[in-house]
């Protein structure tokens, strides 16, 4: 049995990795990561908050399309490399996060790279 939470992952392989490392992470932490700052963004104005339209988020998994469809999601540099072992596998959403960093010229990710970075960090 798994948390609820889950099935409302749009990847079947993050989805998968989440049920399988269940009870090695941080639950909370992990869905407080996956919102990011977003709730910094809106201003509390009473019952519909208001969007401010400032910053941008660092950390998160974001919709820029479909919430049904992977590819209309992003994972952000810092989640991906705070989360990189809950990722493993998901070309998909990799892909995906590349196309979206690409049209704003940044410098997509590269998974290996960011897990053996992390790996080495980690490393007492």
């Amino acid at each position: 049995m798994h948390p609820a939470w889950i099935d409302g992952v749009p990847n079947p392989i993050l989805r998968d990795n989440l049920i399988r490392e269940s009870g090695k992470y941080d639950s909370t932490n992990l869905w407080s990561d996956l919102v990011g700052d977003l709730h910094e963004a809106f201003e509390k104005t009473g019952p519909n908050p208001v969007w401010k339209g400032e910053g941008k988020s660092e950390n998160g998994l974001l919709c820029w399309g479909d919430p049904w469809s992977i590819d209309g999601f992003e994972v952000t540099e810092k989640h991906f490399r705070k989360w990189y072992r809950l990722h493993r596998g998901c070309k998909q959403l990799l892909s995906a996060s590349n196309r979206w960093r690409e049209m704003r010229g940044d410098i997509p990710l590269r998974w290996e790279e960011i897990e053996q970075q992390e790996e080495e960090r980690l490393r007492p």
